[in-house]
């Protein structure tokens, strides 16, 4: 995955989840009382509105993902990573119970439909940051393999293999012929 695509990516997750966290702070800590009883805040459908407006970035990231680097990893045959498809899952559940909320009218159905977004959210969020270091940390380990392979093929065009008793029957030989 190309550098520019991970920040894309990232910066899709975090501003839904940055906008999704006032959210929950209003809605759960700051009601108004009014004549006809506790009310939710006013700014409460101001930041449902920008939730809503800053998800479909997320959506589309997710596309872009699916499309750039997960089919083309299947594709090629390199599903390595359990965290990455875990990460998927919850994404798309994510997406649904979003999806949810916006049409389920029923007041206990919708809190525990809230808080299992919420605790989705918070999922993909850790499960994205655990992905990202183990992507960073195979790309470390991916250039050491790749410049032992390097070594090996300058050294395996030979017609048999180095051994240690060659190596050092080679010095010796020049030793000699030094001398």
């Amino acid at each position: 995955m190309i550098a520019g695509d991970r920040k894309i990516v990232v910066g899709a997750v975090l501003a839904a989840a940055v906008s999704g966290v006032p959210i929950f702070i209003i809605d759960n800590y700051f009601k108004v009382k009014s004549e006809w009883g506790v009310e939710s805040h006013p700014l409460l459908s101001s930041a449902k509105a920008l939730h809503i407006m800053i998800t479909p970035l997320l959506t589309l990231a997710i596309g872009y993902i699916l499309r750039q680097h997960i089919f083309l990893n299947i594709k090629k045959g390199k599903l390595r990573r359990i965290g990455g498809v875990a990460l998927t899952i919850f994404l798309v559940a994510l997406i649904f119970s979003g999806d949810l909320l916006l049409v389920i009218t029923g007041d206990f159905l919708r809190s525990i439909l809230s808080y299992l977004h919420l605790m989705l959210g918070v999922m993909v969020v850790g499960s994205l940051i655990i992905h990202a270091r183990g992507v960073s940390s195979y790309r470390l380990n991916y250039s050491y393999v790749r410049s032992l392979l390097k070594y090996h093929r300058h050294y395996s065009l030979r017609k048999r293999p180095i051994l240690m008793s060659d190596i050092s029957m080679e010095t010796i030989r020049r030793r000699q012929q030094r001398l």
